[in-house]
């Protein structure tokens, strides 16, 4: 079933925003009586009552996305979780609240696919909420084995049960924003909350690192997608390459390779051992032996 998906980020000027809206009208000759949804950062709302601020009056750039969606003949899927999609000060208290992010589809996408619908979920360390189109469907989940987080061994511990429960405080936090924008008290605690989570998200590129073996991550640059991106090529790997040996062994290297291994000998090679490398098959790492 042929569908068009057009990934969205238009400009904050209206002026430069008007190229967007051009490139789709002429689109839309080439997608016909196809399936189309359009979905991202539109950087403008569509009604006055997408922004937490009111008005009654309709802005030019506001103006002109309207007439842009009348041209294309497209309207907002069906969604769930948060109106206000962009928050100015994520961090801060007084921020203004919009929805700018939007999926829009047209009828024939909405015939083809009933069920479909939008989610937007929480932001975390962007200000923007993340926009997920999706099609109902049963998926099972692979199983996968153990592996030690390096993480734990850092200063202060944090489990999973810490992480699910800030991560439920924010969300709460959040969907209160969404319903109450000028509530003080509550801005004052998602902005803590945030900070926190922050702090998790390092955690969380500790265990992609060592999972990677990646040994060059900088700090505070957070890599997640290059991660991913390496994981999946590790997986693909699935062959061993065998080559035949060149060289053989002296009869004074053979003898010293069979003789007796002092514990000092293997307490520094253990140490030697960069952090992330080598994860024995039980899934502790190198790490895990240094700092017990």
């Amino acid at each position: 079933m042929e569908v068009y998906i057009s990934f969205v980020y238009a400009a904050s000027d209206y002026i430069d925003r008007r190229r967007v809206w051009h490139s789709l009208i002429k689109h839309k000759t080439v997608v016909r009586d196809s399936a189309w949804v359009l979905m991202g950062d539109f950087n403008v709302a569509l009604n006055l009552s997408d922004s937490s601020k009111g008005g009654s009056r309709t802005s030019c750039g506001v103006g002109e996305f309207k007439d842009s969606v009348n041209d294309i003949e497209v309207e907002d899927l069906n969604y769930s979780g948060f109106h206000f999609t962009w928050s100015k000060k994520p961090r801060g208290i007084g921020g203004l609240l919009k929805k700018l992010d939007r999926v829009i589809v047209n009828s024939n996408f909405q015939v083809k696919f009933p069920n479909a619908h939008a989610v937007f979920k929480p932001y975390r360390t962007s200000d923007h909420c993340p926009a997920i189109l999706e099609f109902p469907q049963q998926i099972e989940k692979a199983v996968h084995s153990f592996k030690f987080a390096n993480f734990m061994c850092s200063e202060e511990e944090v489990s999973s049960k810490k992480l699910d429960a800030m991560k439920k405080d924010l969300d709460a936090a959040q969907f209160d924003i969404d319903k109450d924008q000028f509530n003080v008290e509550i801005r004052s605690r998602h902005a803590s909350l945030i900070n926190s989570y922050i702090q998790l998200v390092d955690d969380e590129e500790s265990l992609l690192a060592q999972r990677c073996k990646v040994t060059w991550l900088k700090d505070g640059d957070r890599n997640s997608r290059f991660f991913h991106k390496t994981l999946k090529g590790i997986h693909n790997k699935s062959r061993i390459e065998v080559g035949f040996f060149k060289n053989v062994l002296d009869q004074e290297s053979a003898v010293d390779m069979i003789k007796v291994v002092s514990d000092e000998e293997m307490k520094k090679s253990m140490f030697d051992i960069d952090d992330v490398k080598a994860p024995g098959a039980d899934g502790y790492s190198s790490k895990f032996y240094k700092a017990s």
